[in-house]
């Protein structure tokens, strides 16, 4: 037999080697007798350690990831858990680990919320980074500022932290106006109206804090406390605070 006889015939094996798709098979079958091997040494997941989480049920975050004990830990798909775990309501970021031979580490940062946002009679919870959490009862959180306007959900984490840094003046906050995107009202004690700047906001809280402390603040005559004019303030009654007055100037005169 010549040698270009031998050459032809060993490439019409390969040839049909290939074609025919036992080659495939071969490959499929090898690759799956390797996992099988790598499986038994111990490469198989058995734990999953959650770290990070406060408000989102653990029975919740085990159906997201929706895994079986004993997979082969390599068929774990990373960045599709990634994406179902950051679709969750309280779940702001998220990082996996394959943590070889057998566990798969989940570390969660969740949204810590700051105030409500009203929009339609519905409260939907504000995290730090002005993004909406969902929609929760009033009575769950307690003592949450309840902001109403265009645009406010963004701008609330900033309020929060600069009223904040007056704690007296925090306190007694319980609501938030966004005034036409440009600037906000406070609600102190569910009764009175402050009107902030749409700059300076820190000068004017500073004489809000001032005018507390004489206690101009409580007077049940006075509606609203106008902040905008630097230097200035001006208050203003409400429609029985100015009736009680006239009554009191009638009484005056008899």
């Amino acid at each position: 037999m010549s040698v270009l006889a031998v050459v032809l015939g060993a490439m019409t094996a390969v040839y049909w080697f290939f074609s025919s798709g036992k080659a495939a098979r071969f490959v499929t079958k090898t690759s799956y007798i390797v996992e099988k091997q790598i499986a038994n040494v111990g490469f198989t997941l058995q734990h999953i350690v959650v770290d990070g989480r406060i408000r989102t049920k653990s029975d919740v975050i085990f159906k997201t990831l929706d895994l079986k004990k004993g997979q082969y830990i390599y068929d774990v798909n990373l960045q599709d858990i990634l994406g179902r775990l950051e679709r969750l309501p309280w779940i702001h970021s998220v990082r996996l680990e394959r943590r070889l031979p057998d566990t798969l580490f989940v570390k969660l940062i969740e949204k810590h919320p700051v105030a409500f946002w009203q929009d339609n009679k519905k409260h939907y919870l504000v995290d730090t980074y002005g993004t909406l959490i969902g929609e929760f009862p009033l009575k769950d959180y307690p003592g949450y500022v309840v902001a109403t306007g265009q645009g406010a959900a963004e701008k609330l984490p900033w309020l929060v932290q600069t009223v904040g840094r007056y704690e007296n003046i925090y306190a007694k906050t319980t609501g938030a106006v966004f005034v036409s995107r440009r600037r906000w009202d406070l609600i102190l004690k569910n009764t009175l109206t402050v009107k902030l700047p749409e700059d300076n906001i820190d000068e004017a809280l500073g004489r809000l804090v001032e005018l507390d402390k004489e206690n101009r603040l409580s007077s049940p005559n006075i509606d609203t406390v106008d902040l905008r004019s630097p230097g200035r303030v001006y208050f203003y009654l409400s429609k029985e605070g100015l009736q009680r007055q006239k009554q009191g100037q009638r009484g005056k005169a008899t």
